[in-house]
């Protein structure tokens, strides 16, 4: 299964767009079928056994512990290269609460060339049942370019709207820009933990949700600094994924998504995917642009996220 896999994403084809004005880059993968598809209502998980529980994976399959709680092991329907799942011991749900400095652990231990990211249970996490977190190669991240720009000398299409500059934080928001994010740094493990806990609980204020605030995170760690990038969500699925005609779009957004790759397993979808089409796509699934300006009590920007 792996080396299909692997096999496959060397022919996955991919397309530079523009979302609001930045590039990202449309992949056409057939193998993500299963994920991007995945029924998350709650009948669906209860009929099907779980695939990430120990009982129910390949006897084949073994994986490489990470402390006392987690295994690593390979996706056999990569994204991207090296794309690893970081899975629970124990059949637990998918939630983020008390586990950001997991994410940071895994991201430092695995170093710069990885990315780890997090799909909340309304996000993307086709296993919302059982807590995971996954990994991939960093090399090429559309958001990693976009934020970098911001670091040089003007000119560039993004401005900064700082949120904390503390010595040992720093919090910032890049606007205008295709979805919503909010961007941490520090060296500090416990500082970006407290720091998360704190947007989590103005989160599930501000959208007043049942559970988990809808989130998407991505970690990267660049000695000794960690990058934050969380994406607040207002929608799980586009309403094109729904509809029926030519208007169809198989796209579930998770965190890559998010970070500029989104993903497509249809090929015919992914041949009417345009620049157009994918801005409206990111402006729909992210947190609505009057909710984030009155949050961050910062002034909307002309023309909203879409683009």
């Amino acid at each position: 299964m792996l080396r299909s896999g692997e096999d496959a994403l060397a022919e996955v084809i991919s397309k530079r767009l523009s979302a609001g004005g930045h590039d990202i880059i449309a992949q056409f993968n057939p193998r993500r079928i299963i994920s991007t598809a995945a029924r998350v209502d709650r009948t669906s998980i209860e009929q099907r056994p779980c695939f990430l529980c120990v009982d129910h994976l390949p006897p084949e399959e073994m994986g490489i512990p990470f402390g006392d709680e987690w295994v690593v092991l390979c996706n056999p329907s990569p994204i991207r290269p090296n794309h690893l799942s970081i899975v629970y011991r124990d059949h637990v749900p998918q939630a983020i609460a008390g586990r950001m400095e997991t994410l940071l652990d895994l991201s430092r231990a695995l170093g710069s060339a990885y990315l780890v990211l997090y799909n909340g249970p309304e996000c993307g996490a086709s296993a919302p049942d059982h807590l995971h977190l996954q990994a991939c190669a960093r090399d090429g991240l559309p958001v990693d370019a976009h934020i970098r720009s911001l670091a040089g000398s003007g000119g560039g299409k993004l401005e900064r709207v700082v949120l904390a500059a503390q010595p040992e934080l720093e919090v910032f928001v890049p606007r205008p820009y295709y979805v919503q994010l909010i961007v941490a740094r520090s060296r500090d493990r416990g500082a970006i933990g407290r720091w998360f806990s704190s947007m989590m609980a103005r989160l599930r204020d501000l959208t007043a949700h049942p559970s988990e605030p809808l989130i998407n995170l991505v970690v990267v760690f660049d000695d000794p600094v960690w990058t934050v990038y969380l994406y607040p969500r207002g929608k799980h699925r586009p309403d094109r994924f729904f509809i029926q005609g030519p208007e169809q779009l198989t796209v579930s957004p998770a965190s890559l998504d998010m970070a500029g790759i989104l993903v497509v397993p249809i090929e015919a979808h992914f041949d009417r995917l345009s620049a157009e089409v994918a801005g409206d796509i990111y402006a729909e699934v992210t947190l609505p642009e009057e909710w984030f300006s009155v949050w961050l009590t910062v002034p909307p920007h002309p023309g909203g996220t879409g683009g």
